[in-house]
């Protein structure tokens, strides 16, 4: 039995290799696990009852560690695939970084030693024209010693040039982060302006709306008092004072609940 699944789980990882990369993300892979399965199991008919039919009880070979495995060996796939390529682009970028390391290494080599043939072959050349039997004017000898000692002075600002260009990019570089900086501190502090300018502009309408209120309720307080006169001319006494009674207390009670409001917005301010 032992030996039987070994090959039953080599033929599995086989055929889930030639099925993974025809299975696109998010497809149900159950009919394809199904199939696999059933072809693997249909070749070892002690473990089957026939074509189609279901597995047998006593079968160790479980369909749902199947499909778990199956699942688990492409999450692994797609996760070594991600990995390869993230390692593939470092390396590429290591390799680049170290190409322009040797070119430049190259080119300064190079610099150094055209420098030195240049100055050997210029030491060379005054020594000839120095020689008596050449029979050269003076004026000759002072340009060419001329000469050497410029391109003396000129190899050596051009070293000191490309120094000083290198540094200024980097404080160029840090000006440009400290600007950034700048420009985020900047970004904060407007930030918190305009929260507190909400803050002021929601306190604000509600102070409005309560004002508001107050003064629907001084209206309706009026109205109230404009009526007196009717309710005395078409109701007794007692019932006319008794109305007018409950409606001032209600009244009242809304302008004292309105003021407290506005009181307690004035004071949180």
């Amino acid at each position: 039995v032992t030996n039987g699944c070994a090959e039953v789980n080599d033929k599995v990882k086989d055929i889930i290799a030639e099925k993974i990369q025809e299975i696109e993300e998010g497809t149900d892979v159950d009919p394809i696990i199904n199939a696999t399965f059933m072809k693997i199991m249909g070749e070892k008919s002690k473990y089957i009852l026939g074509q189609g039919s279901g597995i047998k009880s006593a079968s160790r070979i479980s369909k749902m560690k199947f499909k778990k495995n199956f699942m688990h060996n492409k999450r692994k796939q797609k996760k070594n695939a991600v990995n390869e390529s993230v390692e593939i682009k470092l390396m590429k970028v290591k390799n680049q970084l170290k190409e322009k390391q040797k070119n430049r290494e190259v080119m300064e080599f190079r610099l150094v030693h055209d420098q030195k043939l240049l100055k050997e072959s210029m030491m060379e050349l005054l020594s000839h024209l120095k020689n008596p039997k050449n029979d050269l004017p003076a004026s000759i000898f002072h340009i060419f010693t001329t000469s050497t000692t410029s391109n003396e002075t000129s190899s050596a600002s051009l070293i000191n040039k490309n120094w000083e260009g290198l540094h200024a990019n980097k404080n160029q570089e840090s000006h440009m982060d400290k600007f950034l900086d700048n420009l985020t501190d900047g970004f904060n502090f407007e930030k918190q302006n305009l929260e507190m300018d909400i803050y002021d502009c929601d306190k604000f309408s509600t102070l409005f709306n309560k004002d508001v209120e107050l003064k629907a309720t001084l209206t309706e307080k009026k109205n109230l008092e404009i009526r007196l006169p009717k309710l005395n001319s078409h109701a007794s006494m007692k019932t006319t004072s008794k109305e007018l009674v409950d409606a001032n207390h209600q009244v009242f009670e809304k302008i004292h609940e309105e003021l407290k409001a506005r009181s307690m917005l004035c004071t949180a301010e």
